[in-house]
């Protein structure tokens, strides 16, 4: 079931994101205050908003500038949501995101290909969600990448409704569910919106995924203490999937993380995460 509170935060994650990226690309001035405006719990989606609007002025607008400075500001410590809104923007524009990801040289880039998924199931579910193979252009690791970022659409497309995600997941094959479960675990932990009952129900559900489901748990706990903005929702879901307290979540990330920065270090990176839960 999904409660109305879970509908009603999911959409208001929604909106502040959208917001942000109307600003982005029309008046990145006003994005400062726009986001130190914004709920704490969930400024982290404002950045994503506002990375995806800069992303789309730099190449409509070739304004390069105002995402340079962005991300060299007080907001750049959201690294993975700034890279996840330069995915989105990749996706809405058409852009090809591979290039992007080998040039980076961060390992956190590897969340541009999860924005870039998310940018497509949310928008066109029919053609991506429903187990279909990868779009174009979209292989290997990138692939798998692009998986994280369809769950976590599928995440918000189902309202948090565990049983709809359950059964979301369930339509694709077998050798592609580690990822998709890996970025069930980032939203349940990062977004929030599930019950105690719903996250048993991904627990049982997920079988020999659940390490994944835990890895993208922990990762989500990683991702909101880097720019110190842990949440009581974080911890609780973080506490539920992984058995890990926020700040112990950060440490074994930390600890795994290794020094190849492709994306293929990122998958690596989480794959160690995993055998440590």
């Amino acid at each position: 079931m999904v409660t109305a509170d879970a509908a009603s935060r999911l959409e208001g994650i929604i909106g502040l994101a959208l917001g942000a990226q109307a600003l982005g690309y029309k008046d990145p001035a006003g994005l400062d205050a726009f986001l130190a405006d914004a709920d704490p719990e969930f400024v982290g989606f404002g950045v994503e908003g506002a990375a995806m609007g800069l992303f789309m002025r730099s190449v409509k607008r070739d304004d390069a500038d105002a995402l340079a400075a962005f991300r060299a500001g007080p907001w750049g410590c959201y690294a993975a949501l700034v890279y996840a809104g330069i995915g989105l923007g990749m996706g809405e524009l058409h852009v090809p995101v591979e290039p992007f990801v080998a040039e980076a040289g961060d390992v956190m880039a590897a969340f541009t290909v999860d924005g870039y998924g998310f940018h497509f199931g949310l928008n066109a579910p029919g053609v991506h969600l429903q187990g279909q193979p990868w779009p174009d252009g979209v292989a290997g690791d990138m692939g798998r990448l692009f998986d994280v970022g369809l769950a976590r659409s599928l995440w918000f497309g189902s309202a948090a409704d565990p049983a709809a995600v359950v059964a979301g997941v369930s339509l694709f094959a077998a050798e592609r569910r580690d990822d998709l479960w890996a970025g069930i675990g980032f939203a349940a932990t990062y977004a929030g919106g599930s019950s105690e009952s719903g996250f048993a129900l991904l627990l049982d559900t997920a079988g020999p995924s659940s390490p994944s489901l835990a890895a993208g748990s922990a990762l989500a706990s990683y991702v909101r203490t880097q720019c110190g903005n842990p949440v009581a929702s974080t911890d609780a879901a973080c506490q539920r999937l992984t058995g890990l307290s926020t700040s112990s979540a950060h440490a074994l990330c930390a600890a795994t993380a290794g020094e190849d920065v492709s994306a293929g270090g990122f998958l690596a990176w989480r794959g160690r995460m995993a055998e440590g839960l």
